[in-house]
């Protein structure tokens, strides 16, 4: 522990110059040497980097070594101008800069006047030498050549992670949910859910879950590149281990430029396939506009090469069906009615404490249950069918019956179409929009500004038996028993970064960020009276009234789909996060230093969302099974759903929900050196340290168990529960000793 607090106290030290972000990949910088024709090194060069899209330059001088090192730079096609005295000007055009990259670009000048000019064009050899990374970059004409993999989602730019070597997607379960997004997926070997997301050079994602960012990611047609880093991390990264994804929206130039697309897939225009029966529903319209250019305000204000925009809107209505085939299960007919004859066989699976045998399939009258000498001991129900006046008969089984699904083909088992693994989405109306400005205050103070908005209402959880209804009203949906939810999702994400140039060699940037991800939902029928309409007015104990119909689970030989939405009537996650970071660059001769320090403050709010409030009851095959003459219960007979329509509960539980607020702080320092030991030879090295400081509950609102607390209830014996309070907010002591050298 002290030694990470003096390692800590030394990066502090280093830190009071000024505090450096990562050079997250929607940023990239520009360095190298400047020579005479002897190779010698040529000190007080004047170098100008232009943008070619904007014309707008940023002005530099090399120092006592020959060297410049540029500012973060914007994403685009730079051309680097050197001139001095005694020197013919030299202008290097078409550098195209990757997001987090760091290009060497050495320029040697040939003896003349200033006012003759030598113009290279660097088209075809961009190579960063600079960094030790081990990353790759989709850039923009990958997202307009390419297909891509389309789910129930917009279109993602995730979608062409699948090019990168290491990335391993997760499993398909036949929920096209997940299809083309990066949920549950791996990089080199690394966790699942442990990617760091990055857009416009902050964390976002889902921070107090998966960690994932499909459902709060930005369309395609915003997005200018995406940024894979898997291995060999430079100090200024961490923070997962699982790799880094990094975004970087699209800027305007000084022409206008505008698209307008459709994506449009039927259906009616798909094939049935070999093994389906049918076309599977799936209708999914992407559509929308971009737009980028200079601000002008005619007769106000002109900001060609000087201050451009980027706007993006875009949605996608989405439906869709049953998936094919048949992995969902009901219970025909004829068991609805208590005739369960289609189960028994002729087979003696085994002989009772009675001496009587015991055939295959039968269900037994647990209201029989007795004692043969010591012995559990029950009758069967003659002919297999449970009579419609037997006293043990459910109520509450026979409201639910008639809403239950009817089998599509025969059969006892999977006999209903549909793919009860995952979330199917039945009903998508996404919407999301986006809009950037770069603005150049002065020749070295700049400014971005981004933000977008997606809000994603859908109709989800819509793969078994039931399938889901079409609508958001839960009063159009009053007889539905179904397992389907309604989920509104809406995320904001605003991004404020500054870049300035203190003088030559001391470089500032600046970012500033808050997100918010609002997840939030009810059952397809929640709020109708569930507890009242099944038990009767006011005799359903705790359930809450304003939850969707109990969840009814079966466990038994034949895999009965379950039934019913239990959660809440409404709840609602919301995650607050803000992100601060500055950051200062200092070349100083042939080292370029960065030190660097990010705070991360969260704020967790839990309010219901999907707690299961309206109870939970599983059937199993055990309350109506037979017993052999050792008083074991004979694994081949029974029948959940038989112990479905007489009432016999195995297990049940219910859900009081916690209404809680988390608060948490993250941060991470950094000192890296990219020392230029020779033109030919660049050496890296640094120093990373990351910490979670402990989490509190707003008030105090959570306990544990401590193993050596008094508890007063067993005599003073250690081990008892303890509360948070004001004076002991949380019970966790996080270690200083997240500490990573690089070289």
């Amino acid at each position: 522990m002290g030694c990470a607090r003096g390692i800590l106290n030394v990066l502090a030290l280093l830190l009071l110059a000024g505090l450096l972000y990562s050079q997250r990949a929607d940023r990239a910088t520009i360095t190298g040497f400047v020579t005479d024709p002897s190779g010698n090194s040529i000190p007080g060069a004047n170098v100008r980097i232009r943008n070619e899209g904007t014309n707008v330059e940023t002005a530099l001088v090399t120092n006592e070594a020959g060297t410049y090192t540029s500012p973060l730079m914007v994403l685009g096609t730079y051309s680097v101008i050197v001139e001095h005295a005694g020197f013919k000007t030299v202008i290097k055009s078409g550098i195209q800069l990757l997001g987090g990259q760091t290009y060497r670009v050495d320029l040697a000048l040939e003896i003349g006047a200033v006012a003759e000019r030598i113009e290279v064009s660097a088209s075809g050899e961009m190579v960063n030498t600079e960094q030790p990374d081990v990353a790759n970059t989709v850039g923009e004409i990958y997202y307009k050549q390419l297909p891509v993999v389309m789910g129930a989602d917009i279109r993602l730019a995730e979608a062409l992670l699948q090019l990168q070597p290491g990335y391993t997607p997760m499993r398909p379960n036949g929920d096209p949910m997940f299809r083309g997004s990066q949920f549950g997926s791996r990089i080199n070997g690394g966790q699942s859910f442990a990617t760091e997301n990055f857009f416009d050079g902050v964390a976002f994602g889902y921070a107090s879950g998966h960690q994932d960012s499909h459902e709060s990611s930005p369309p395609i047609e915003s997005v200018g590149e995406m940024r894979v880093i898997e291995s060999a991390y430079s100090a200024q990264y961490g923070h997962t281990s699982g790799g880094t994804v990094e975004y970087t929206s699209k800027t305007g130039a000084n022409q206008f430029h505008g698209t307008a697309y459709e994506y449009f897939a039927n259906d009616a225009l798909n094939a049935r396939g070999f093994f389906p029966v049918a076309v599977t529903k799936q209708r999914n319209n992407s559509y929308g506009f971009s737009l980028s250019g200079p601000v002008v305000i005619p007769k106000v204000y002109n900001g060609h090469s000087r201050t451009f925009f980027f706007f993006n809107l875009d949605y996608l209505k989405y439906r869709s069906g049953p998936l094919p085939g048949f992995g969902n299960t009901t219970p025909i007919d004829a068991f609805k009615k208590g005739d369960f004859s289609a189960l028994l066989t002729n087979a003696q699976v085994g002989t009772d404490a009675l001496g009587r045998a015991v055939l295959g399939g039968q269900i037994f009258n647990p209201n029989s249950t007795h004692l043969v000498n010591g012995v559990p001991v029950r009758d069967p129900y003659p002919g297999n069918i449970i009579p419609a006046n037997d006293p043990l008969r459910s109520q509450v089984a026979a409201k639910l019956v008639p809403l239950m699904a009817a089998p599509w083909r025969s059969g006892l088992s999977f006999n209903v179409g549909g793919n009860p693994n995952g979330d199917q989405t039945w009903i998508g109306n996404f919407r999301t929009i986006l809009f950037r400005v770069d603005h150049q205050i002065t020749d070295k103070f700049k400014s971005t500004t981004s933000f977008f908005w997606p809000a994603r209402p859908s109709i989800r959880n819509c793969g078994e038996v039931l399938g889901c209804t079409p609508g958001f009203d839960p009063q159009a949906n009053k007889d539905y028993i179904g397992n389907g939810f309604q989920q509104r999702i809406a995320t904001h994400h605003a991004t404020q970064q500054f870049d300035y140039i203190i003088r030559n060699n001391l470089l500032y940037h600046g970012t500033a960020a808050w997100d918010r991800w609002v997840m939030s939902g009810s059952p397809l029928t929640a709020g109708l009276d569930w507890p009242d309409r099944l038990w009767g007015t006011d005799n359903s104990g705790i359930i809450d009234k304003s939850a969707g119909p109990p969840n009814i689970t079966f466990t038994g030989n034949i895999p009965y789909t379950q039934l019913g939405m239990q959660w809440i009537g409404f709840g609602f996650e919301a995650i607050n996060r803000w992100q601060f970071a500055n950051d200062l660059t200092w070349i100083k001769g042939r080292h370029s230093i960065k030190t660097g320090f990010e705070f991360r403050y969260h704020q967790f709010n839990f309010h219901g969302w999907a707690a299961s409030t309206g109870g939970s009851f599983n059937f199993n095959r055990l309350t109506t099974s037979g017993y052999d003459a050792s008083g074991n219960s004979l694994a081949a007979t029974g029948d959940p759903f038989a112990s479905f329509l007489l009432g016999q509960v195995q297990t049940a539980n219910y859900q009081i929900p916690a209404f809680t607020t988390w608060n948490g702080n993250y941060y991470d320092a950094f000192v890296n050196d990219d020392f230029k030991v020779t033109n030919k030879l660049t050496l890296t090295l640094g120093l990373r340290f990351d910490y979670q400081a402990k989490w509190t509950e707003r008030f105090n609102r959570f306990s544990t168990f401590d193993p050596t607390a008094p508890n007063p209830a067993a005599g003073g014996r250690p081990g008892a529960t303890v509360y948070a309070t004001d004076n002991n907010r949380s019970f966790d002591d996080p270690p200083m000793d997240a500490i990573g050298p690089r070289f």
